[in-house]
């Protein structure tokens, strides 16, 4: 269950620092050891541990289970099974969908219906795109620069 809320905050993670770019970055570097391991150390410290510890604040802590065990019925793992799958899956399929939108080719169109229509163009620099309503050829398209996935 941890590694499956680990997947999870480092997806949560990586999206708020790709979304928001004056977001600090989430990160701790130890100089005194190799990148590698300095890498590990800080996997486990920022993503690792908190997920660890808040398991085992709201479960296993005074015995929680035990009370969590009697109130809700055990479905013979078929609810972990689907969360851990999801948890895995999900970064993988968002990936395919980043490289799918990156290798658009330029001035392509993509429209995305939600409440309006908008236009999604690619441009030559990877992950930037420009948005707006699909009205026509706008003067200035800069005023719709985002940084997409």
């Amino acid at each position: 269950m941890t590694m499956a809320m680990t997947s999870n905050f480092v997806l949560v993670v990586l999206l708020l620092e790709r979304c928001i770019p004056w977001l600090s970055h989430y990160e701790l570097k130890v100089p005194v050891v190799s990148d590698y391991v300095s890498n590990v150390i800080s996997y486990v410290v920022l993503f690792i541990l908190p997920c660890a510890s808040i398991n085992y604040l709201l479960i296993f802590r005074h015995r929680r289970y035990k009370k969590l065990l009697k109130k809700y019925p055990y479905y013979q793992g078929k609810l972990f099974v689907a969360y851990f799958l999801i948890s895995l899956l999900l970064p993988v399929v968002l990936l395919w969908i980043g490289i799918l939108f990156s290798r658009l080719p330029e001035g392509r169109s993509v429209r995305v219906h939600l409440l309006t229509e908008v236009s999604c163009v690619a441009t030559p620099k990877a992950g930037t795109a420009y948005i707006g309503k699909k009205k026509g050829p706008d003067k200035n398209p800069a005023r719709f620069k985002s940084n997409i996935l």
